[in-house]
């Protein structure tokens, strides 16, 4: 992915400068002509060639993600501080190999998003604006800038980055850190300064510019961001191994300096001593191997992914379930991602329609991002009026016109012209049960994004679960009764039931029921919650006060979800406004004699 191959480019770049730093100077004309058969002009050469490789290295950088490659560029400057004189000349080719490399690439995607039937992430970038929208990144300007992220959340990620670093090498791995950088120090400064520049800015300088709120999932968004400076901490850690090496390795000369000096008659005394230190560097080599075999053992049941179905199972349960000839709209990377690739690239279900709603990655767009939310509209408008086959959503969407009724599936609705509006018809699925199922009483997953996901998929299936207490089908209520009992030790669809309940009951029996539900959520509440979610189950809890008539507890609970989650978005902000005091009327001023 992009920081997999990010860091490939950058510690590339540093090999290069390094051997470009090691290469021996050209023999300076005044001194001495170079003769023939001399290795100078060689070795000049292969400076040259280092340098040239490394700007053609980062150039590719600066296509696959700029603002991290900028980020590492002090490294490179430093590094190669020692030879400012040799290579200031060099400059305006190296940057013409830099930025010809990426303006090249640049053009090429520009050229290639022009291609009719080509996935591409905004669509055809026809205008500067568009281009200079993409390259700016301006479409990340929110991702990472939560209003509810402070600087104790920075300590957090710096806390973690740290705790990472320590126990992915093993403490012993931490140890020989340390020595190699007093290895560098006493050796290389340039080299000392480059790597701690690289170690530092793409970890401690990234956390504080991140506005990330420190949290579950946000954890697994930050994991990649430090792959560079882990790539320092093993050089740091190779270095280190040289320190310890070095004694070793100069013991032994001597040992055998001393040995091959005596006459053969005299060295039998001596091989006691010879067969030690062997086996001492037997013990160092692998005790050399433990570290990187030793991760590998640690960390590959966690990065094997080859039984990993999570992705494709939902993926294939969604089409399955689709009509022929049917139209999906999708948002968000889990879905827009497993089922266009099980569309697009695998070709199932080729006789559907797939629609992102933020106009992003699919061929299929109704408009180009960026535009204006009045754009949307018309364009769902349009493409509704005139639309005959039927369509689906992953989640209601309101930018999608439908004066119909919906028809809940579960995991994904229905748009039912037809219908009555705003009426909710619920469809049990035989195939989307059994997928529940299998959710619901299998293991939780291991990896942040896929136990996310699940949770989401719980919460949607608890949404649907609370629609069925709701109504009035026996036969319906009946079927829900064994699903509703498999949520009962899942948070997620726990809360999620409840407040479909709190929402729209019209009885106290649905507001009773509601009660219990968060009640059983209580003691499932862990760390995988994020700010929202832990503002939202305070939320729930006032909602459900206000609707029971306890001004009082609603409006302590309010106030706990603001300080849980104090965060625009939140809807207990609102709901405090409707509790506070109107404020007092002015007095007026006392009349003067």
């Amino acid at each position: 992915e992009v920081y997999t191959l990010n860091a490939l480019l950058i510690l590339l770049v540093w090999l290069l400068c390094a051997h470009a730093l090691a290469a021996p100077l050209q023999a300076r004309r005044q001194r001495a002509p170079v003769r023939a058969g001399s290795s100078a002009p060689r070795r000049t050469m292969t400076m040259t060639l280092a340098l040239n490789l490394a700007a053609l290295c980062f150039g590719l950088g600066l296509a696959n993600h700029w603002p991290l490659m900028a980020l590492a560029f002090p490294a490179f400057v430093i590094l190669l501080w020692p030879r400012w004189r040799v290579i200031i000349p060099q400059v305006p080719r190296l940057l013409a190999i830099a930025l010809g490399t990426a303006a090249a690439l640049y053009l090429w995607m520009v050229w290639r998003s022009w291609q009719p039937g080509v996935v591409a992430f905004y669509g055809p970038l026809t205008t500067f604006e568009d281009f200079w929208y993409y390259v700016s990144r301006q479409g990340y300007g929110g991702v990472d800038a939560s209003p509810s992220a402070g600087f104790l959340d920075k300590l957090g990620f710096a806390g973690y980055f740290l705790r990472e670093c320590f126990f992915l090498y093993t403490p012993i791995g931490a140890l020989l850190a340390l020595a190699g950088c007093w290895r560098l120090w006493r050796r290389h400064r340039a080299l000392l300064a480059a790597s701690l520049w690289l170690y530092c800015a793409h970890s401690f300088l990234l956390i504080l510019q991140l506005g990330f709120d420190y949290e579950y999932l946000n954890v697994a968004v930050f994991r990649p961001y430090p792959l560079v400076a882990y790539g320092v901490l093993a050089f740091w850690m190779a270095q280190g191994l040289a320190a310890a090496w070095e004694p070793l390795r100069d013991a032994i000369g001597r040992m055998m300096e001393i040995y091959h000096s005596h006459p053969p008659d005299q060295r039998h005394g001596w091989r006691w001593d010879i067969q030690g230190v062997a086996g001492l560097a037997l013990a160092f080599t692998l005790a050399a191997h433990y570290l990187p075999i030793s991760t590998l053992i640690k960390n590959y049941p966690i990065n094997d992914r080859s039984q990993d179905s999570f992705a494709a199972d939902y993926g294939q349960m969604i089409l399955d379930g689709l009509a022929p000839n049917a139209v999906l709209f999708v948002v968000g990377d889990t879905t827009t991602a497993p089922l266009g690739y099980l569309h697009y690239a695998e070709g199932r279900r080729l006789d559907i329609e797939l629609i992102n709603t933020q106009g992003l990655v699919y061929p299929t767009r109704l408009f180009i991002p960026p535009t204006t939310q009045r754009v949307r509209e018309k364009a769902f408008a349009d493409y509704m009026r005139a639309n005959t086959r039927p369509a689906y959503t992953i989640n209601r969407n309101e930018e999608i016109p439908n004066a119909g009724g919906t028809v809940h599936y579960g995991f994904y609705q229905k748009l039912d012209p037809a219908g009555q509006a705003e009426a909710i018809t619920l469809h049990f699925d035989p195939r989307v049960t059994a997928y529940f199922e299998a959710l619901a009483q299998g293991p939780l997953p291991n990896d942040r994004w896929n136990r996310h996901q699940h949770s989401i998929l719980l919460q949607q299936y608890g949404n649907f679960l609370g629609y069925t207490i709701l109504g009035q089908d026996p036969q319906l209520k009946s079927i829900a009764e064994g699903k509703v009992q498999e949520l009962e030790n899942r948070y997620y669809g726990l809360v999620d039931m409840a407040e479909v309940l709190i929402e729209h009951g019209f009885n106290a029996e649905h507001l009773r029921i509601a009660g219990e539900l968060l009640d059983k959520a209580e003691p499932l509440v862990d760390s995988t919650l994020s700010k929202a979610m832990q503002g939202r189950h305070h939320y729930r809890r006032g909602f459900l006060a206000y609707r029971l008539g306890d001004a009082a507890g609603a409006r302590q609970a309010f106030a706990r979800s603001v300080v849980a989650h104090d965060h625009p978005d939140n809807p207990s902000r609102a709901a405090l406004d409707v509790f506070r005091p109107p404020p007092p009327k002015p007095r007026s001023a006392p009349r003067s004699n």
